[in-house]
């Protein structure tokens, strides 16, 4: 169950996220928009930038596994340095590749662990958190 609600469904979440960044290219194209000045916008002044909401959003997919399947060791690491679709699309591969090698075996005990990160300020997800 973890692994259809984890690597699935990230791995879903990362291919809309390809497509949509294609669509966002093909559109600044036609329409003569730097892709610099898209990728930095926001929605909304409180907002992350289209490429933080992208970094944010592959790391969210890789920690998740790593933690839950206690193979933090083997997850890509990131500088965080992407400036262009170009780049954030080897970034979205690498996690998808990395969701691939994972079987659903590999996710034992995990419905007692409890997965947290920084920017969460003490929240956590765990099993009950992620049941269907």
């Amino acid at each position: 169950m973890l692994h259809t609600i984890t690597v699935i469904q990230f791995s879903k979440m990362l291919g809309n996220l390809s497509a949509i960044l294609d669509k966002a290219e093909t559109f600044a194209e036609s329409k003569k928009i730097d892709m610099t000045v898209l990728l930095n916008s926001r929605l909304s002044a409180n907002q992350f930038s289209l490429i933080s909401q992208i970094q944010i959003s592959c790391d969210t997919a890789k920690n998740a596994v790593a933690r839950l399947t206690a193979n933090v060791e083997s997850m890509p690491k990131f500088e965080d340095n992407e400036t262009t679709i170009a780049e954030l699309q080897t970034r979205i591969s690498s996690v998808q590749e990395y969701l691939a090698g994972f079987k659903e075996e590999d996710f034992g005990n995990a419905g007692a662990e409890r997965i947290s990160q920084p920017r969460w300020k003490e929240k956590y997800m765990d099993c009950a958190t992620l049941r269907l």
